[in-house]
């Protein structure tokens, strides 16, 4: 754990925790991934951190306002056979 004195300087450079930090890196990773590649959201959980494919699901959905799956549908469409 930090001290106190270099949270307060991480918290004024970056505006957060560093737990929202590090989740907020996290989740800008899996978007990327859920949007340019057709790994299972599982694994996908997995590559940023989380073993539990259900806490990263609850997690990127209080970031982004959606599920992965329906954020992979947005930005990933398929196309049209």
């Amino acid at each position: 754990m930090l001290p106190l004195k270099e949270k307060d300087a991480f918290h004024a450079r970056y505006g957060c925790t560093i737990t929202q930090y590090i989740q907020g890196q996290r989740m800008e990773r899996a978007e990327r991934l859920l949007a340019n590649t057709d790994l299972p959201v599982g694994q996908i959980a997995q590559i940023v951190g989380y073993q539990n494919p259900s806490r990263f699901a609850q997690l990127f959905r209080r970031n982004t306002g959606q599920s992965p799956a329906a954020f992979r549908a947005f930005s990933h469409p398929r196309e049209a056979e």
